[in-house]
């Protein structure tokens, strides 16, 4: 896991964990492709490696048996939690990015 997910992940949960106040960086109606892809753009990362990043996480999804664009509940969910800005409510997204703070805390 690279240092740019590392950082996103930690960041990200405490963001919710905090009550997911307005930010310039984090959206409730985001899942985490597109909540990490603005992370590394507010940290000046280029457009390229942006995106090569977030094949990376797309990537770690699909090996842990997750669906790559939909891993959290499927297309339904994501649109349904989009529309409601409840993205970052949704509790197996919570789960699996603690599960993996957990991991690299204890690296």
């Amino acid at each position: 896991m690279s240092e740019n997910l590392k950082a996103f992940l930690s960041e990200w949960l405490t963001w919710v964990e905090a009550g997911a106040m307005d930010n310039d960086v984090f959206e409730r109606f985001c899942g985490l492709c597109s909540s990490f892809k603005w992370h590394m753009r507010s940290k000046g990362i280029s457009e390229c490696d942006c995106e090569s990043e977030v094949a990376c996480l797309k990537d770690l999804f699909k090996s842990e048996g997750l669906d790559e664009e939909y891993p959290f509940g499927g297309q339904d969910v994501y649109m349904e939690e989009g529309l409601d800005e409840t993205a970052h409510l949704n509790l197996a997204r919570i789960d699996w990015v603690r599960s993996k703070v957990a991991q690299h805390e204890v690296a």
